[in-house]
């Protein structure tokens, strides 16, 4: 208990890769989801969250994916900041 697959860490990895390949800004946005399950893995959770922040000096993209399991101790972070471009 407590600690993660492979599978649903891969998952949360796999998540951000086609995000750092992104060629437009906007298209950053589209993962920003709820997946209600992840493939071979029942009661996983992943959830992807998008936070820009943008002020006089800075403009960037916060992606965290989350993996989570009433059998994990606590869920699994994974994240990644682009610039803007």
């Amino acid at each position: 208990p407590g600690r993660l697959p492979s599978g649903p860490g891969a998952s949360a990895l796999a998540c951000l890769g086609p995000c750092k390949g992104c060629t437009a800004s906007a298209a950053l946005d589209t993962p920003a989801v709820t997946a209600g399950s992840l493939t071979g893995f029942a009661g996983y959770k992943r959830v992807t969250q998008v936070l820009r922040t943008l002020d006089g000096t800075e403009d960037y993209k916060a992606i965290t994916v989350t993996v989570s399991n009433p059998g994990l101790s606590t869920p699994v972070k994974k994240s990644t900041i682009i610039a803007a471009f």
